[in-house]
């Protein structure tokens, strides 16, 4: 899966602030439109151009800022909102530090690493919202220190390198496996492992402790920005913030902006985004006449800072919805499960950077071929949208992306916003040991052209970037006749595209336990037949949202707050228990048992581990 660059012709890269795009050799069967690439974001060039020189804006009152924009300009989708979000009636304000769905807030001292925090305020936001009793503390430390680009660990980050170290399986991990400290750690990046964490949350690897990765996040999604001139509040951004929880977005700080005394802050001005925070709710009576210069009218954002408890109103603070800079960029961190048993394969570390496009009419394929180094099981498929409202269809071929199909049919659907998804295959697709196969996605654009999203190197953003040949293929039709395929590095040599293949382990036989946390061990794969019979030592009843029958490992439903489903991965972080027949000690009663089941919470339950329905290579 890794590669080193080689030199050929290079149709798309940054040199300050020039985007050179020369012609590329199209072959027979090539349309006539040459592939290329996506101007990069004019604030990113203009941020690469003051570290070079050492203009970047400096702490102001003692604070550290710590947001550099990224390569990527999601301008184009400013306003706009998806035809599939549900418009719902919104009150006039919301906070959800009376929801019990924020953690506490965190400090990121003299380091300017503003963005690692907005990003778990985030996520530990959307656990939060799906389930109260999950409290997560994420290592912030762990995410300046691994994240992998050029920049150092204080000197500043954006989403986009979040959602990178997030989707390749870098993070999260506890805080108490890497302590956060406000400069450069002395240690530099203890690297985490894809495991399930002990029950104590201590990992033991031998006699050297290592991090684990907690969860794996599935979808990070790039909202749209404010438009400020149409609407400065769109419900698409407060439905957002009541369905998923905090939002991590970006600002211009300056303090003149900032009137200390009712904890408001406007800006109107033309400068970058410097400072990265979270929307955790909204006031639209807050009077514009307590910011320093009142804006056009009354409003406001309810702001999470990164300042300690001690700066704002115990850490937050309000913007005004006419802020020229807040909400340009929002970012939601959402559906986490277990990454136990994954193999990631994947050619871009460090995620979206550029958008391809092949043909002008907003429809691509794009294919990464990949051969497997151990036995498994494929069961998603991980890429980028670059648009609102993309439609996508996926398909797995053999041998090439011209190959033949391995699925019965392609996997199609929606997705609502920009960036980050895992799509699950309806029937996980077995892969034996150097099978080598293409997974190809089909994207579709309402209106951005560019519509593969890929990495590739930027000096002095991510150096690291490498590609091969035989990697990554661009077209513009999909077809099975080679000829109608583009090797992307023959426009740039260190070019890939942002699609991975989630593997887990064979399946082999298992022992399930329930923790007295309540997470679900297992001990082995996943996948066998027979029982471990003891009988739970305390259990409950609660109502379920689709059938279960006793073994089965039951988790918390997203979909339906309040219930309860078969569990979808093995120690996946909502889940609540083991469906049990034989409890010690039952909490609560039920006078009819019709829609409910008996949870165990503590001890050792008889567990299901069976391939009936498929149902344990989902959990």
């Amino acid at each position: 899966m890794r590669r080193g660059g080689r030199g050929s012709r290079r149709v798309c890269w940054v040199v300050a602030t020039l985007i050179v795009v020369p012609g590329v050799l199209i072959g027979a069967g090539f349309p006539r439109e040459e592939p290329e690439c996506a101007p990069p974001n004019p604030e990113f060039v203009a941020a690469l151009e003051q570290l070079r020189t050492g203009r970047l804006a400096e702490p102001e009152w003692g604070y550290s800022l710590g947001y550099i924009p990224p390569p990527v300009d999601v301008s184009h989708t400013m306003g706009r909102t998806p035809r599939t979000i549900t418009r719902l009636g919104l009150p006039s304000s919301y906070d959800l530090r009376s929801t019990g769905r924020l953690s506490p807030i965190r400090d990121q001292g003299a380091c300017g690493s503003c963005w690692t925090f907005g990003t778990y305020a985030a996520v530990e936001s959307w656990l939060l919202s799906q389930v109260p009793s999950v409290v997560r503390d994420y290592s912030e430390n762990n995410l300046k220190e691994c994240h992998g680009f050029d920049w150092g660990p204080c000197d500043g980050g954006n989403y986009w390198m979040s959602a990178a170290y997030l989707a390749r399986g870098s993070g999260p991990v506890r805080e108490a496996e890497d302590p956060y400290i406000d400069d450069p750690d002395p240690s530099g990046c203890s690297g985490a492992i894809l495991a399930c964490p002990n029950p104590d949350g201590q990992p033991v690897w031998g006699s050297v402790a290592r991090p684990v990765v907690d969860a794996y996040v599935r979808e990070a999604w790039f909202i749209s920005g404010v438009d400020k001139d149409t609407d400065p509040a769109p419900d698409y951004l407060k439905q957002a913030i009541m369905d998923y929880g905090a939002i991590g977005t970006s600002m211009r700080w300056e303090s003149a902006s900032y009137n200390s005394d009712t904890y408001a802050y406007y800006y109107s001005g033309t400068g970058s985004r410097n400072h990265a925070v979270a929307l955790v709710g909204w006031d639209d009576t807050f009077d514009r006449n307590l910011f320093p210069t009142p804006p056009a009218g009354d409003g406001a954002w309810i702001v999470r800072n990164s300042w300690g408890a001690g700066f704002g109103d115990g850490g937050y603070f309000y913007i005004s919805y006419y802020d020229s800079r807040v909400a340009t960029v929002n970012t939601v961190f959402a559906d986490l499960e277990s990454p136990e048993g994954f193999a990631i394969y994947q050619y871009d570390p460090f995620g979206w950077c550029n958008s391809w496009r092949w043909v002008d009419d907003n429809v691509d394929w794009g294919a990464n071929v990949f051969t497997a180094e151990t036995g498994g099981v494929l069961i998603g498929v991980g890429f980028y949208t670059t648009d609102v409202d993309v439609e996508y269809e996926i398909d797995v071929r053999m041998g090439a992306p011209w190959g033949p199909s391995a699925l019965p049919a392609t996997i199609s659907g929606t997705c609502s916003w920009p960036g980050y998804h895992v799509v699950d295959l309806p029937t996980p697709l077995p892969i034996s040991q150097g099978d080598r196969g293409a997974i190809v996605v089909k994207l579709r654009n309402p209106t951005y052209p560019y519509t593969m999203a890929a990495e590739y190197r930027i000096p002095g953003y991510n150096s690291g970037a490498t590609a091969n040949p035989g990697e990554s293929y661009l077209s513009w039709n999909g077809s099975f006749n080679q000829a109608d395929w583009w090797d992307l590095t023959n426009g740039e040599p260190t070019a890939n595209f942002c699609i991975k293949g989630i593997f887990i382990d064979a399946p082999t036989p298992a022992a399930f336990r329930v923790t007295r946390e309540g997470r679900v061990r297992a001990d082995g794969a996943y996948w066998g037949s027979g029982f471990i019979t003891t009988a739970a030592d305390l259990a409950e009843w609660v109502p379920v949202s689709e059938p279960v029958e006793p073994g089965d490992v039951l988790e918390l439903d997203p979909t339906r707050p309040g219930y309860y489903r078969k569990a979808r991965r093995p120690c996946s972080t909502l889940v609540a228990g083991v469906v049990s027949t034989q409890p010690g000690v039952v909490l609560g009663h039920s006078e009819d048992t019709l829609g409910r089941a008996l949870t165990a919470l503590i001890g050792i339950v008889p567990v299901k581990v069976t391939d009936e329905g498929l149902s344990l290579i989902h959990i």
